[in-house]
């Protein structure tokens, strides 16, 4: 068993690429897999890579958006972002990236009927922070609904 400071899970999908480059799934899991470890701007390069075979797909540049957002190039994120949601079977998970990128836009009401968007096609992708800062949830108790501060009460 390998020790756990030596330890590179991404080296047998770093050696399985070469092997076979025109896997899109395989070189989509080892971009997903580069971006869990923090490791962005290799994810960018597989991202862009596996596009370049397969430009029409949605978790594709889903992914890409997540690496661009990880290396804090919003702008291209929410370029990407902005396109996938256009698609009538665009993943759940692109409208809770669109909330985010939107909410640090000042854009909090689009930012709120983006999360929600997301949350009715799939209730498993939300996010309790982003919900907590969008002011979404427990609204009894938060200042903040919909993305407006409340009214003060007397």
């Amino acid at each position: 068993m390998p020790d756990n400071e030596s330890f590179d899970p991404t080296a047998a999908l770093r050696e399985a690429v070469p092997v076979s480059p025109n896997n899109i799934p395989l070189r989509q899991h080892f971009a997903e897999t580069l971006l869990t470890q923090g490791r962005a701007p290799e994810a960018e390069r597989e991202f862009r890579e596996a596009l370049g075979m397969a430009p029409n797909s949605a978790a594709l540049k889903l992914g890409l958006a997540r690496a661009f957002l990880a290396q804090k190039k919003n702008s291209h994120a929410l370029a990407l972002i902005e396109d996938i949601v256009k698609q009538p079977q665009a993943p759940p998970r692109a409208f809770i990236l669109h909330a985010r990128l939107l909410l640090d836009l000042g854009e909090a009401q689009q930012a709120v009927y983006q999360y929600r968007r997301g949350i009715e096609a799939d209730p498993s992708v939300a996010d309790a922070a982003l919900a907590e800062r969008l002011g979404i949830g427990n609204e009894e108790e938060s200042e903040v609904v919909e993305g407006r501060v409340r009214a003060a009460r007397e």
